[in-house]
């Protein structure tokens, strides 16, 4: 394990932090070999310890790990303040130490995938920690408790884990702009477009726009994929 690897480890979490909208290509996207090609070049540079290609891979791909989290556990994110950021820096460690196992010649061909599974398999140990140290407060001689929350069945959990993965996959084939976009559901969904675009850098109509676009795109998509 090089040094140099070892501290582009290191300062994941500060990259990640570092990265700014003007980091993203907002225009002329590559196509899907094309991106390929530079995700791999990127990739191996970080193998190498290169902590400017590092910063360049979060900016691709953490807005997409970041929606992945929130969707798989919802609410932890909602509960848990720090929840996202901790499960983002804990995928990229993670990320990092895959690819650094499987060595430059060995990189997925689905490299968005390869990252949102990761993202996931986060998720689960984490809730599965969380939920493990869970304590209910029982007062002595009597047990005044709050209705827990239903647990689904496991054929739901694994209806949603599959419908979640049909969504995954189709997420993964929209451009980058696209996935920087749909990063923004929160705000997208309680109709906040101003700060949604705010954030994004783009026009108020240009995102209600691409939005709209982008929901018909996934949803021929995933009645293809049924």
């Amino acid at each position: 394990m090089s040094d140099r690897s070892d501290q582009c480890l290191t300062h994941v979490s500060d990259q990640r932090n570092n990265v700014s909208m003007t980091d993203q290509p907002t225009s002329d996207q590559p196509d899907g070999d094309e991106r390929r090609r530079q995700d791999v070049v990127l990739i191996r540079k970080v193998l190498s310890g290169d902590q400017d290609a590092m910063r360049e891979l979060v900016g691709r791909y953490d807005r997409l790990i970041r929606y992945t989290i929130f969707q798989t556990c919802r609410r932890h994110s909602e509960r848990d303040p720090g929840w996202l950021d901790a499960r983002a820096n804990e995928t990229w460690t993670g990320i990092v130490q895959s690819l650094r196992r499987s060595g430059p010649s060995k990189i997925p061909p689905q490299i968005s995938g390869y990252f949102v599974r990761i993202a996931k398999n986060k998720c689960l140990d984490a809730t599965k920690r969380a939920d493990a140290r869970a304590v209910i407060p029982i007062e002595e001689g009597r047990a005044d408790l709050e209705p827990a929350e239903s647990d689904a069945s496991p054929e739901m959990l694994l209806q949603g884990a599959e419908e979640m993965e049909r969504l995954q996959a189709c997420l993964s084939r929209l451009s980058t702009e696209e996935q920087m976009i749909c990063a923004e559901i929160g705000l997208i969904m309680e109709r906040r477009w101003k700060e949604a675009s705010a954030r994004l850098g783009v026009a108020e109509s240009t995102l209600r726009s691409r939005w709209g676009a982008i929901l018909d795109k996934l949803k021929g998509w995933l009645e293809k994929e049924i």
